[in-house]
């Protein structure tokens, strides 16, 4: 054989090893495909509970259980829900929730994704003035009811499955596209006033409900009521929850630090048929009012023919750090867990003010407020003012107050009909009989200024001159 011949040979030989090596290297590498296919599909379907691709779709819902109130809803698809661990949500507003949120069973009976609470003790919620994110819920959905209306949000959902595996959504929706103008809030985000500067010297004229609703936009500002204000359709906004505080004060979660800071000048007039609901939520500390939070001052103004309902506390002035006088409450309906005619907290004045609201409260009930205790030197002041309301359900109440007091607190000449109630609690009230209240037996029993401030009202309860 030639010595060309022999190599040619083993040349070929060669050739058909490598093809053999690279054939088998081929078929080696699909199997591996193969196997990584099959491995992939049993994670997803042991893991999920699907071999398909999983996919979130988000649905703003309106459940006709809750009065309209809207929700968005994670649709998860091609899983397993029992293998869905928890949701994440986010949005950039500050909404409802507050610390340890859950969801009133009682209104949710036979509705399947509200069976379940919303948010859990493990539930880490952090919401400011501009965000709010609920890390952990167990549920499927986000209320987007207390938002801005008028505000395009962007709501994103990361969804947890089996601790192994995320999904994330997102969505940017403006709700007012979604609600009739008969049911909208007042438009806040392009808002000006026609009179005034917000100074001392030239306060922002209030004039209307708008302009009444959009004193959230600057609360450092002073303002000066110059008519009457009805409130009327606010019983359909935000989705059913009412008015939304103008400062909003929640312990662990302050929105508003300071609240209201500013003069808020009723200057005489009212405001009339206020509606704020928000009973259908267990909130743990959620505090619900007319004016949240107030370190500044609130004067010379009248609330009547209002309903104020909420799970946890409610009153007119949430936590008071200011001064409030000269004001009245009257035919309003409050109801919650702990309620107040005037302030749940006092930490500041209460001067020349009376509540002849309706109360419910199931467990503790205050007709003017009970003061605020806190570790360092307060000063606050509950004088000159009464109760002459009704306290509903009164039977089942744990208790009932006037007001309380403190070793840093100055309480005087505040009375209460005591042919409603009996029995209160701590009481640093005075009780008079509805004969030594009314007409002019008021000016012999009860220790007012009826020169300057108060005037007696035939049949019925002292009034305040300012509303004359």
């Amino acid at each position: 054989m030639r010595l060309n011949d022999k190599n040619y040979i083993e040349d070929k030989n060669t050739n058909s090893i490598k093809n053999n090596i690279t054939k088998n290297k081929k078929k080696i590498l699909i199997l591996i495909i193969i196997l990584l296919m099959i491995g992939i599909t049993i994670y997803l379907y042991v893991n999920i509970g699907s071999d398909e691709p999983v996919n979130v779709e988000l649905k703003l819902i309106e459940s006709e259980y809750i009065d309209g109130k809207y929700v968005m809803y994670a649709d998860v698809q091609n899983v397993d829900k029992e293998n869905i661990k928890y949701f994440n949500w986010s949005v950039n507003d500050a909404s409802i929730y507050s610390y340890n949120t859950i969801l009133s069973e009682e209104e949710y009976d036979n509705v399947d994704i509200y069976t379940i609470n919303n948010i859990e003790s493990a539930t880490y919620i952090n919401r400011t003035k501009d965000m709010t994110n609920i890390h952990s819920s167990p549920k499927p959905y986000m209320h987007l009811n207390s938002l801005n209306e008028h505000k395009e949000l962007h709501v994103t959902v990361e969804v947890n499955i089996s601790d192994k595996h995320t999904v994330v959504e997102d969505t940017n929706i403006t709700l007012s596209n979604h609600i009739s103008d008969t049911t909208l809030t007042p438009n806040c985000i392009e808002h000006n006033y026609t009179h005034g500067d917000g100074s001392i010297d030239n306060p922002y004229h209030v004039e209307d409900k708008t302009d009444f609703y959009c004193v959230r936009n600057d609360l450092d500002s002073n303002y000066i009521q110059t008519s009457n204000i009805y409130l009327s359709g606010s019983e359909y906004w935000h989705g059913g929850l009412g008015f939304k505080p103008i400062s909003e004060y929640q312990d662990y979660q302050t929105v508003d630090i300071n609240g209201f800071t500013g003069e808020y000048n009723g200057n005489g007039h009212y405001i009339s048929d206020l509606y704020i609901n928000r009973s259908y939520l267990f909130m743990q500390d959620n505090r619900v009012s007319l004016f949240g939070m107030n370190s500044g001052e609130i004067q010379n103004l009248k609330i009547k023919n209002s309903t104020i309902k909420n799970f946890g506390m409610t009153s007119i002035v949430d936590r008071n750090e200011g001064y409030i006088n000269n004001v009245s409450v009257e035919n309003t309906y409050m109801k919650g867990s702990m309620v107040s005619g005037i302030s749940i907290n006092n930490f500041g004045e209460i001067t020349n003010s009376y509540s002849k609201a309706k109360l419910n409260g199931s467990y503790s009930v205050y007709g003017i407020a009970p003061v605020g205790e806190r570790y360092y030197d307060d000063t606050c002041v509950v004088n000159n003012s009464y109760f002459a309301g009704d306290v509903e359900n009164i039977d089942n109440v744990d208790y009932l107050y006037i007001t309380t007091n403190n070793s840093y607190c100055d309480i005087n000449n505040i009375y209460y009909d005591s042919s409603k109630l009996s029995n209160l609690e701590n009481n640093e009230a005075i009780g008079l009989s509805q004969n030594q209240m009314q007409g002019d037996s008021a000016k012999e029993n009860m220790n007012f200024d009826f020169t300057d401030t108060w005037i007696t009202v035939d049949s019925d309860y002292p009034e305040l001159q300012v509303f004359e």
